[in-house]
C-alpha cells in the first residue's frame, strides 16, 4: 500500500510535467512490471495467479512488437512510466487478422488523471492507421468500472457479457467483452498478423 506521501508524489509527477506517449522500448519492462505488479494487488485487471516477472513482459513485448503491433508507454518528463498499453492479435485464425485486442494498465495511483484516455486514444489512432478494422476490449470482473468507463468513453460498445467465467479466490466473477470498429473498410490486400 502506498503512503500519502507516494501518492503525492506519484500524481504530482504526472499533474506537474508533460506526459509523452511513445511507443515502449526493451528499456521500459523494469516499469512496466513493477506497474503491472501493482495492478495485480487490486484484483480487478488481471486475473493471472501472480504478476508476471520483467523477462515475461518483455517477452510480451517482443511479440507485440514483431507482430508489427503498437506497444505504448505513458511517461512523464522525468521518465517515470505510468501507464502502458498494447494490441494483439485477437485470434490467430485469418479471418480475424484486422482485429485486435487491447490491454492498458494505468498505475493506481496516476489513474483519473487521462493517462489511460491519452494511451488508449493512440492505441486506437495506431491501429486504424496500420489499417486494423476492429478492437476487441475483454474487462475481466464487471466490477472493474474505471476500465469499463474508459473504453465507453472511447467509443466502445459492450457486445456480451461471459457470467461467472472466471474464479477468483472466492467468488465467481463475470468479464464483459466491449468492441470498437475503428474502420468501415479493410485496406487493400488486408493485414496479416
Amino acid at each position: 500500500m502506498s503512503t500519502p506521501q507516494a501518492l503525492w508524489s506519484t500524481r504530482a509527477l504526472v499533474l506537474a510535467q508533460p506526459l509523452e506517449i511513445r511507443p515502449s522500448r526493451p528499456d521500459d519492462t523494469a516499469a512496466m512490471a513493477a506497474l503491472y505488479a501493482a495492478c495485480w494487488r487490486e484484483g480487478l485487471t488481471t486475473f493471472e495467479d501472480r504478476a508476471p516477472s520483467e523477462a515475461e513482459l518483455a517477452e510480451r513485448r517482443a511479440v507485440a512488437v514483431a507482430a508489427g503491433l503498437p506497444h505504448l508507454v505513458a511517461v512523464t518528463g522525468s521518465g517515470t512510466v505510468v501507464g502502458y498499453c498494447w494490441a494483439t492479435p485477437f485470434r490467430r485464425l485469418a479471418a480475424y487478422r484486422l482485429a485486435v485486442e487491447d490491454s492498458i494498465y494505468v498505475h493506481p495511483e496516476a489513474r483519473g488523471l487521462r493517462v489511460g484516455r491519452r494511451l488508449l486514444a493512440r492505441l486506437i489512432d495506431d491501429c486504424a492507421a496500420q489499417g486494423l478494422c476492429r478492437m476487441i476490449a475483454v474487462i475481466g470482473d464487471r466490477r472493474n468500472t474505471a476500465s469499463l468507463a474508459l473504453h465507453y468513453s472511447l467509443g466502445f460498445a459492450a457486445v456480451g457479457v461471459l457470467p461467472g467465467v472466471a474464479f477468483r479466490p472466492g467468488a465467481w466473477v463475470d468479464t464483459v467483452i466491449l468492441q470498437k470498429q475503428l474502420r468501415v473498410d479493410p485496406p487493400p490486400g488486408g493485414r496479416l498478423h
